[in-house]
């Protein structure tokens, strides 16, 4: 008996397949439904539709490859559905042979009125079923875990690629940021020794070209290390007053090439410093001036920063105009002109065209910080952009006359350490330390720190330390210094072209209490090492260097406004509920990290958040909310993450003990 007879007797579905995929023969059964349905050249691989394997498209060669493979697959037209498997015919003539029964459940649940007679299905022993789906069944369990390994392996392969991206980026960053480091601290150097205007002008120009270069850098490369859109960008304490000074440096250069009177006014209620988005806020106003000094060909260009509300303690409502005398934008096109691609352009306009991008992205910047802009006409019948922001003023952060935003900037009569393993940014980062009134002694490397540091007799006050060193990291270097004696009193920072959150939280964790990213300005420095110094003689907390800020571990105006409303002895019960609520808390977020319990997580996270914001335990509840924002996108924090929250709790729990001792 032929292999085929054989076959015949025992399977309702035979199907003779030749090597370049055509249909030889059929059964009986299969037979019946090409002819119902007038199918002439019946392909197996081509007319039917494979539900296993799923959206199979080989032919011959390939299912021989797999041999045992379960198929499942089915024809609407043919209203036909089988299940069976693929084995090579033993003919001279070579081919494969599919073999199998009608797909039942299919048909039943599809085709109701094409169910299968008694008749259909041949006389063979009842066995040779059960032997196929128990093969079948075998042959799908190791499916599956062959996909489950590959899944693994896909995982573990993806996770090395995210580290190489991350390697990458971080080396990138600190290519990048370390020669902007050494041209803005040229810059800073070489305009204290010039006198003439005008060659003060240009240097003032390029410090502000630079800036901006470094704004987009840190952008690009903050964004695409950590895979985070503006939407994430940090809030900082701003000085409004400074940004329009920058602005106007800026713009100044092409608006005098243009014949153009460019102005900034910042009204005398608006406070000194608030908390927002810099960064976003920024490319707003650049977009909005760009476009202003682009379309205007003569008059003027204004920036307006006022307040509306000043005297209410809530947010203030920041409204920021950029007004032109140029040609304007048609009421009829106001309405698209936020819309990608869309420039706004009329007859007035049409030879100074743009991507159409620029106020596209300046709308979803103004909708992150949870402002909104509008476009109208100037009083001079140009463009006229309104962006109004809810602002929080930042804490002792008073209204200032104009006239004191220039502030004359702090020296210090302190002894500081700066390692940096570039010759350049040390020769010239120490020069304008010095020039900030610092006694600065340099090394290269950090075991040269560490010798010079045991080897002193008058402690350092303070020592900056880069990250990226050649012998060991400066993480490392923080370790070992926290351990002499010599440093009892020695303030630690990080210096770092790295500027992601996981090494900010690295430098905390060896005992640093600042991160200065690079590069840095000599005016930004001083003012914050000015803050530094204050902050550690008070209370010990991580105060951020960087352009992005880190919150304070604990903010005491919190603590004071809940003392006037409820007391102190309240407030002290209080503590002590967040003392046991915290632990618990943090005890259930390291839980349900390890067992990737979302809900619950993110329930205690955002219980955490709460009621540490109220206590004025800024640092954990800003630890919080990333993590609740985690867990709630189905992510599973790192443990230095949970790591530095329980830090920044306790922390900030002995910072408010000690405020409250003291009331």
């Amino acid at each position: 008996m032929s292999q085929w007879d054989l076959l015949s007797e025992l399977f309702t579905v035979l199907i003779e397949i030749s090597e370049d995929g055509a249909t030889r023969r059929v059964s009986p059964f299969v037979e019946a439904r090409l002819d119902g349905s007038g199918e002439t050249d019946f392909r197996f691989f081509e007319d039917l539709q494979f539900k296993r394997p799923a959206r199979f498209r080989g032919g011959p060669k390939e299912a021989l490859a797999t041999p045992g493979r379960l198929y499942l697959a089915f024809s609407a037209q043919l209203r036909l559905a089988v299940r069976g498997q693929i084995i090579a015919s033993d003919m001279e003539r070579g081919g494969i042979l599919f073999v199998g029964v009608p797909w039942m459940a299919w048909m039943n649940e599809k085709y109701p009125e094409s169910e299968p007679n008694f008749d259909d299905f041949p006389v063979h022993d009842s066995q040779m079923d059960q032997l196929l789906l128990l093969s079948s069944q075998q042959k799908m369990l190791e499916d599956l875990q062959n996909l489950n390994r590959d899944l693994e392996s896909a995982k573990v392969e993806v996770e090395r690629q995210g580290e190489v991206r991350q390697q990458f980026f971080n080396r990138i960053s600190h290519e990048v940021r370390t020669p902007l480091m050494g041209v803005s601290s040229a810059l800073t150097l070489l305009s204290d020794k010039i006198k003439d205007e005008q060659t003060l002008d240009l240097l003032s120009m390029a410090e502000a070209s630079m800036d901006r270069a470094t704004e987009v850098i840190n952008f690009a490369l903050g964004d695409a290390a950590n895979n985070k859109s503006g939407a994430e960008q940090f809030k900082v304490a701003t000085d409004l007053r400074h940004l329009g000074q920058s602005l106007h440096k800026l713009f100044m250069a092409t608006a005098t090439e243009k014949g153009l009177t460019l102005s900034v006014t910042v009204n005398d209620d608006v406070h000194a410093q608030y908390w927002c988005a810099d960064l976003l806020l920024k490319e707003v106003l650049i977009n909005l001036l760009s476009n202003a000094v682009k379309f205007t060909e003569e008059g003027t260009v204004d920036l307006k920063v006022a307040v509306s509300n000043s005297s209410v303690d809530a947010d203030h409502e920041v409204i920021f105009q950029v007004a032109d005398s140029g040609p304007g934008i048609p009421r009829s096109l106001r309405r698209q002109v936020f819309s990608p691609f869309e420039t706004g352009v009329s007859s007035a306009t049409q030879g100074s065209v743009g991507t159409g991008l620029g106020l596209s992205m300046s709308e979803a910047h103004v909708q992150t910080m949870g402002g909104s802009i509008t476009v109208g006409e100037s009083e001079s019948g140009g463009a006229l952009f309104i962006v109004t922001l809810p602002l929080v003023p930042s804490v002792n952060a008073d209204p200032i006359d104009g006239s004191a935003a220039a502030a004359q900037i702090s020296t210090f009569d302190k002894r500081l350490l700066l390692l940096d393993d570039s010759i350049t940014n040390l020769t010239l980062n120490a020069q304008l330390l010095r020039s900030l009134g610092f006694d600065v002694t340099t090394a290269m490397t950090g075991d040269e720190a560490i010798k010079l540091t045991e080897r002193t007799s008058v402690p350092f006050d303070v020592a900056l330390l880069d990250i990226n060193l050649p012998d060991m990291t400066g993480y490392e270097v923080a370790e070992r210094l926290g351990k002499l004696p010599q440093c009892a009193n020695t303030i630690l920072v990080a210096l770092s072209a790295y500027s992601q959150e996981e090494e900010k939280q690295k430098a905390l964790l060896s005992g640093m209490v600042g991160f200065i990213t690079k590069p840095f300005k000599r005016d930004a420095i001083a003012a914050e090492f000015d803050n530094l110094f204050d902050i550690h003689t008070e209370i010990p907390e991580f105060e951020d260097l960087a352009p992005q800020a880190a919150p304070l571990f604990f903010d005491p105006s919190q603590s004071d406004e809940m003392c006037s409303l409820l007391g102190a002895n309240v407030v002290r019960g209080l503590l002590e509920s967040l003392r046991n609520e915290g632990q618990e808390n943090l005890a259930a977020l390291e839980v349900a990290a390890e067992e990737r319990s979302v809900e619950d997580a993110e329930r205690a996270a955002h219980t955490l958040k709460s009621s540490s914001r109220a206590l004025g335990l800024l640092a954990l509840s800003e630890s919080m909310a990333s993590i609740e924002s985690q867990f709630a996108r189905g992510e599973m924090p790192q443990a230095d993450s949970l790591k530095y929250a329980r830090t920044a709790f306790e922390k900030g729990l002995a910072s408010l003990e000690q405020h409250l001792s003291r009331g």
